[in-house]
């Protein structure tokens, strides 16, 4: 007969010796596990190191890491001056210098009432003359409707979007201001804007007199030198708006050029 005998605790040897050896697998098992985790955990921060490393390589140092994308609207670069550069019509910011203040810049504006020249004034009123040569260059104006025409008074242009409410995205502070409202003669350009130091896109061409009952208060940065029978042609168009069909006239291009070399 097998003996049964059962020690003290009333587990027989057989029994006891099952229990040990369980026990010696259990922890050996837990050692495995842990020593699983530890190498796990060790590989991935050898990873994650490595990842980290391999970024800052591709990117640079922090002062050199470009998070902008070259292609959307914050890039604000200066376009092409021969007028190769592709239309744009938001922008997030200001241009910064676009151009030359000791060159004379000559704008030579289209229109589908006939062309306008005109001597635009960097040395008077640069922060103006540098937005408009930047949108011009951008074609910004291109198609654009002259939607306010006031008889003997201005003819409105500028924007894209909603005539006379938006705008190019930024505004820029106010230069070139007259010593009086008896510089807004007939084909000068002005910026207009809805408050001091809030310009924008939209500019007027003065049509006549009448151009002198505005306040000096919007920079002046040009002046038509040919084609003051456009203008006259434009003046007869007087209070058509662009949301109606019969608006008639608007800009078709604007090229602008520098005598000498230019940005």
């Amino acid at each position: 007969m097998p003996n049964n005998k059962r020690g003290r605790t009333g587990i027989s040897k057989q029994e006891r010796q099952v229990r040990q050896s369980q026990a010696r697998h259990a922890q050996l098992d837990r050692k495995r596990r842990r020593g699983f985790i530890y190498v796990v955990t060790i590989a991935i921060v050898v990873i994650l190191f490595g990842f980290g490393v391999l970024g800052q390589n591709l990117r640079g140092s922090g002062d050199e890491d470009k998070t902008t994308p070259t292609t959307d609207l914050s890039q604000v670069s200066c376009p092409q001056s021969d007028g190769s550069s592709p239309r744009q019509l938001v922008f997030a910011r200001a241009p910064g210098r676009c151009i030359d203040a000791s060159k004379v810049y000559e704008a030579v504006i289209k229109t589908t009432a006939g062309t306008l020249k005109a001597e635009l004034y960097p040395a008077k009123a640069f922060n103006a003359v540098n937005n408009f040569v930047f949108l011009s260059r951008w074609h910004f104006y291109d198609g654009l409707p002259f939607h306010r025409v006031l008889k003997d008074t201005i003819a409105q242009t500028g924007d894209p979007v909603a005539p006379g409410i938006t705008g190019p995205g930024y505004e820029f502070r106010d230069d070139g201001l007259p010593a009086s409202s008896a510089e807004y003669v007939k084909g000068a350009l002005v910026f207009a804007h809805p408050a001091a130091n809030q310009n924008g896109s939209q500019v007027l061409i003065i049509l006549g007199p009448s151009g002198a009952t505005l306040p000096p208060t919007f920079p002046l940065f040009g002046q038509v030198t040919s084609g003051m029978d456009v203008l006259a042609r434009i003046n007869r168009g007087a209070g058509e708006e662009a949301s109606k069909p019969s608006a008639r006239y608007n800009v078709i291009s604007i090229d602008v050029t520098a005598r000498g070399a230019d940005k």
